[in-house]
């Protein structure tokens, strides 16, 4: 849950309304049962399991979402998280802390990192941190003095942070893996409904994301080159190195790769040569080096705006005509 979670404050916070670029976002792919059974139960500091949980307590009630995200809500795992919420915060912060006060928390929290109230050259020590709370409106919080404490005992208090740093086990049964299943499926029509691309690095993610061999990397899941009846919309891809040095790699090493992998799951060959082809192109549109390439509706946009100012100029503009 984690690494959806990051994926959610990076689109939220970070990147505008549409378009964007997400790198190594592959929690998106992979698919939860397998991953579950791989790894059997997974330890984590308790703090990161608090957020990972009033994340998912905010996508069942819609807190503070961003449009057009939404989830299908596993039956009994609301109320089953309130409780992990309330047991995990006063292992924390020594109080049972309820759920809404953590989730308006968590969402203060990432507005003072982030841009406008986070500007940059200043910082990101406690020093900073304060400059940007102090630009914020705590009038727009709800429950503004009880997330002030909140946050204030987070950022500052000791003890706060040594037992949130305390590692607890997190058991993958069934309600959880239904959990991940509903983030994941959301945020993956939420992704692919804003364009936002996702970078891919076969080498690197087979060796560091715990992948058990390439027919599982995420991208057949995010960008099958078969469509696929009921599956959320295709996620746009793009193919990166990563780090050549590192992982003794080169890009065109990484679309063989991909070949190979897509045609081990039993795609044919004009099918993954199509679709490569569009992964290329993706990628290339996507690339840091040039601008983002615009959308359709984008390009309309600019073009009526262009028509819209050529109308309003005097028609001196046009010049006098010759006499006969």
């Amino acid at each position: 849950m984690e690494g959806l979670r990051r994926i959610y404050e990076c689109l939220h916070y970070l990147l505008d309304h549409r378009g964007g670029r997400l790198g190594h976002a592959t929690s998106l792919g992979v698919e939860p049962g397998t991953w579950a059974e791989s790894v059997g139960a997974v330890m984590m500091p308790a703090e990161e399991r608090l957020w990972d949980l009033v994340f998912e307590w905010r996508l069942y009630g819609g807190y503070r979402l961003p449009p057009g995200l939404s989830v299908d809500t596993p039956p009994g795992r609301p109320l089953q998280v309130e409780n992990l919420i309330r047991e995990l915060s006063e292992g924390i912060f020594g109080e049972c802390i309820a759920p809404h006060v953590l989730a308006e928390a968590h969402h203060v929290l990432h507005n003072l990192w982030c841009p406008p109230l986070a500007q940059e050259g200043v910082g990101v020590g406690l020093d900073a941190f304060s400059r940007a709370s102090r630009r914020l409106d705590w009038i727009r919080v709800r429950d503004s003095r009880r997330v002030q404490e909140l946050i204030e005992a987070y950022r500052e208090d000791e003890r706060v942070f040594r037992r949130g740093q305390q590692l607890v086990d997190i058991p993958l049964d069934a309600a959880e893996v239904a959990a991940l299943r509903s983030a994941q499926d959301g945020l993956r029509r939420y992704v692919g409904a804003r364009g936002t691309v996702v970078e891919v690095n076969p080498s690197s993610n087979l060796l560091i994301g715990n992948l058990l061999d390439l027919r599982n990397h995420p991208i057949l899941r995010l960008f099958p080159p078969r469509a696929e009846a009921g599956a959320p919309p295709p996620v746009p891809i793009a193919v990166g190195a990563d780090d050549p040095i590192t992982f003794s790699t080169f890009l065109l090493r990484e679309y063989s790769l991909l070949h190979e992998a897509a045609r081990s799951a039993g795609y044919s060959e004009r099918e993954v040569h199509e679709w490569l082809s569009t992964v290329r192109q993706t990628s290339m549109d996507a690339r840091f080096t040039t601008p983002w390439h615009p959308s359709a509706e984008r390009m309309t946009e600019d073009l009526l705006d262009a028509l819209g100012a050529f109308t309003r100029r005097p028609l001196g503009h046009l010049g006098s005509r010759p006499s006969r």
